[in-house]
């Protein structure tokens, strides 16, 4: 047998058992052979594959998992969605064990520790095309790491390697993320807009979508999900912590005399904070402290820089900085023991044991140095830093027992609050160090709208006062405008262009004011453009004065008494954001949502006859404005006002007509000889002549002395005929601020208390504000030319030191356009001379019984311009 093997013969031993059994068997081979009988071999079987273990799944995850398996070649796009603890990492490694033992050629990608292997998107995008090509499912895990612009990368490379137009090269492509976690790093401002929701939302690759739901709610799932979508978050009371040192305590345990705690952590939203934070806890660390020096050709550096110097203490937490010995960036280590060479360490998930040794490390100094070798090193150092804490960036995939988190409010991004809450699983697992348990969340805005499109359906009759809800300060809304709130802010995405229309009397301004502090609370930049409304309001022209780089971070553009805006101003307003944002889209594609009653005065201009052009009405993309209406109120004063608004002629209710000014006068301010003037009336006029006139009668029926306050040139009072020269007041008349003073706009309403010799002691009307005015520089202008005083340019104008303020008990229909009063009286109004000026006095009226008009007979003519109504 060994003969023909061309083997050199042994003897066998022939008293070996061994050997005699060998001897048999080679004996019945040989035979068989000889006789080429090969039919009587049995067939080798190899041996089976081992099946990879399958997790047990809920009733949530169960059906998903069957969906992508079965249909993996029909349906190749999946997106997984779920919060916090929904149980989406852990799908995945189903969804991966079940496809294994289908012997498919699975690869996972995630930038987070992922139970199965995995690599991150840029590895796998640099990975050979002939290895890309034999995968047929690819499992994305926290996605919203990855950017947009990563996706499309390799969609393109899939598509380059498998020769096919079709969306990731018709691979099979599972994604699990939820966009309520940090966004991918980069420009900050373009971080929402990179995201992968737009992908998994295209058109052009159409993902299925697949929900993950909390199986058993509780009161630390609903929290988490407060944490996801709401812009302050009120910490329990209990979960609070006031020193460094009972956070610490917390989350390691008593350091002195026991080891850390090895699942736990401290998180922070910045890096410098970590660095504090592991100082502290090693300090507390019972032991002696080592100094490993960073090596340089050998030898040890003498440096100020704390990466070449290494402080540890034995049973330190340690970090991996950079992949060593198949361990990737960022495993956490137990260092046990050290010596010259080499750190023992066991790794904290596995328990393995690990040694690692000095590598070569590029660490540059905190300050300039004067050449470029000390300016940057290649020295020998251990890739690890102390672990006790970690930004909240870098914990992202990582579940602990025990969780400190240290200066939440300083929270800087889309988030980080929800992230760093839902590294731990209930409410005894973790502790804040902070002042206050309300903290300031920042959330992408879509999130934000949404939450407050929620909480309005579940307002009730009681305004809310908590600062963590979305509603805080928020006034009741009617049916009607809560239904359009709700819409605008449910289209947020889609419909950025809104208009509310609405006679006088359905709250449009209140609708506004309502949705301004909704933004508010939800932490939307909203600037509120009025021209009569006091702070925070902003007149346009104002706003049109401001950088482009402000106006860029705004997100809603609220504007009141649209009516009232000229066309040129929105068209200047257009451009601006345009130019701002660098689009061709209208308003740079800034969200704007407008008010307007276009039945109302138009805007005051020098060019009368072109008002009716530069009407809002005829702004270019007025058309894709969406339009909504708020109803009428259905009331005898309603009606009256709609008539008012459309009708060549009004009929005056008998009620509601006095023969005389004096009648006028004391139904609109009272019996002004035995009493003040009621600071919340007013007498509207159509001409500033006619304005003058009553503010003289009114003062004259004040039962007060008259107080002279004359002009000021250089110091020196002026003696001329200038009435605005000579201010005649008296104690409790009405003001009005011609100018803007103390932080109050122009046309604010001020009651005199008092008079000094520098200053006027005011009240506001509207907020009951103490003022103190001074006199300011101003230019007055003789009402009347006088030959005999006109000789000179300086005697026609004069720049003068005077309060600027005038009185108050009447006004042009132009300059209260927009407020309302307790009682009215309107003078001289019976012949209008332009359009909307008769409907415009009456809606500044609360009611039927509240106004008084001077005219002859009970029929008014109106005038109107159909085409704006």
């Amino acid at each position: 047998i060994f003969n023909s093997f061309s083997f050199s013969p042994i003897m066998p031993c022939e008293h070996c058992p061994h050997c005699k059994e060998q001897e048999a068997i080679a004996a019945v081979l040989a035979e068989r052979m000889s006789q080429n009988s090969f039919e009587d071999f049995p067939n080798v079987v190899q041996e089976p594959q081992s099946m990879e273990e399958v997790p047990p799944l809920n009733p949530c995850q169960q059906p998903v998992a069957l969906e992508i398996c079965n249909n993996w070649k029909e349906q190749k796009l999946h997106f997984i969605e779920g919060n916090a603890n929904s149980g989406k990492t852990y799908l995945l490694s189903a969804i991966w064990a079940l496809l294994k033992n289908m012997e498919l050629n699975v690869e996972v990608i995630s930038s987070c520790p992922f139970p199965r292997q995995s690599i991150q998107i840029l590895k796998f995008l640099a990975l050979p095309d002939e290895y890309i090509e034999e995968i047929d499912i690819i499992l994305i895990d926290n996605a919203n790491q990855i950017t947009e612009q990563l996706m499309k990368s390799l969609s393109e490379k899939l598509k380059r390697v498998m020769s096919t137009d079709a969306p990731f090269g018709g691979k099979t492509i599972v994604l699990a993320a939820d966009f309520g976690q940090l966004l991918p790093f980069g420009d900050f401002k373009n971080k929402s807009k990179s995201t992968l929701k737009h992908l998994t939302e295209n058109i052009v690759a159409p993902f299925k979508k697949h929900t993950l739901v909390v199986q058993h709610p509780s009161d630390w799932s609903s929290f988490l999900d407060n944490a996801r979508k709401s812009p302050k978050i009120a910490i329990p009371t209990t979960n609070i912590v006031k020193s460094i040192d009972e956070l610490i305590e917390f989350t390691y345990g008593p350091l002195y005399t026991e080891p850390p705690h090895l699942h736990s952590m401290i998180l922070t939203p910045k890096k410098n904070d970590v660095d504090f934070i592991n100082k502290k806890v090693l300090e507390k660390i019972k032991g002696k402290e080592l100094v490993l020096e960073a090596l340089f050709n050998g030898k040890k550096i003498r440096s100020d820089l704390d990466l070449h110097e290494l402080r540890l203490k034995k049973g330190s937490i340690l970090i991996l900085e950079e992949p060593f010995e198949g361990l990737a960036k960022g495993t956490r280590l137990f260092f046990e023991d050290y010596d010259r060479t080499h750190l023992n360490c066991r790794v904290i998930e596995t328990n393995k044991l690990v040694d690692i040794e000095r590598v070569h490390r590029f660490l540059a100094p905190k300050s300039p140095r004067k050449s470029f070798k000390e300016e940057q090193q290649s020295v020998k150092q251990f890739p690890v830093a102390l672990g006790f804490a970690s930004t909240i960036h870098a914990s992202q995939g990582r579940r602990f027992v025990n969780l400190g988190l240290f200066k939440l409010n300083q929270c800087f991004e889309h988030g980080m609050l929800y992230t760093a809450l839902s590294r731990v699983g209930r409410f005894e697992g973790f502790r804040v160090l902070a002042d206050d348990n309300i903290i300031e969340n920042k959330l992408e805005p879509s999130l934000r709208v949404a939450a407050a499109t929620a909480a309005l359906v579940e307002q009730k009759d009681v305004p809310v006062v908590d600062p963590a809800h979305h509603l805080h300060g928020v006034p009741l809304l009617r049916d009607d405008q809560k239904k359009i709130a709700m819409e605008i802010c449910h289209k947020w995405k889609d419909q950025k262009l809104s208009c509310i229309e609405g006679i006088a009397g359905t709250g449009k301004t209140y609708l506004l004011n309502a949705m301004w502090t909704l933004f508010k609370n939800v932490k939307l930049q909203t600037e509120f453009i009025s021209t009569c409304q006091p702070h925070p309001a902003k007149q346009m022209k104002k706003l049109l004065g401001q950088r482009d780089e402000a106006l860029e971070n705004i997100d809603v553009f609220i504007i009141d008494n649209g009516s009232q805006v000229p066309k040129q101003e929105l068209d200047c307003l257009n451009h601006k954001l345009q130019r701002a944002m660098i689009s061709d889209e209208i308003f740079g594609g800034k969200r704007v949502i407008l008010v307007a009653d276009f039945g109302l005065i138009l805007p005051v201009s020098a060019e009368f006859k072109k008002k009716l052009e530069s009407s809002l009405k005829n702004f270019v993309g007025v058309g894709q404005f969406k339009k909504y209406i708020l109803e009428t109120p259905d009331n005898d004063w309603g009606n009256f006002l709609k008539t008012a608004r459309q009708s060549p002629e009004i009929k005056i209710p008998q009620g509601n007509v006095v023969k005389s000014a004096d009648e006028l006068i004391e139904f609109t301010f009272g019996p002004l000889n035995g009493v003040p003037p009621n600071p919340k009336s007013i007498i509207l006029v159509a001409k500033n002549s006619d304005r003058d006139l009553i503010n003289k009668k009114v003062l004259d029926k004040m039962k007060k002395r008259v107080i002279i306050i004359d002009a000021q040139f250089t110091s020196d009072i002026i003696r001329s005929d200038l009435e605005l020269h000579q201010l005649r007041l008296k104690k409790k008349c009405i003001l009005v601020l011609d100018e803007p003073a103390e932080g109050l706009p122009k046309g604010t309403r001020l009651v005199l208390e008092d008079v000094t010799r520098s200053h006027l002691n005011c009240r506001t009307i509207e907020t009951n504000q103490c003022v103190d005015l001074e006199r300011v520089k101003r230019f007055l202008s003789p009402s009347t030319k006088s030959p005999s005083k006109m000789k000179s340019k300086s005697q026609g104008i004069q720049s003068v030191n005077q309060f600027p303020v005038s009185l108050g008990f009447s006004s042009t229909i132009h300059s209260c356009h927009a407020k309302q009063f307790e009682k009215m009286g309107f003078f001289k109004i019976d012949q209008p001379f332009e359009h909307g000026m008769i409907y415009t006095a009456l809606s500044r009226a609360t009611g039927a019984a509240e106004w008084k008009i001077i005219i002859e007979g009970s029929v008014i003519k109106n005038k109107i311009e159909m085409s704006l109504i």
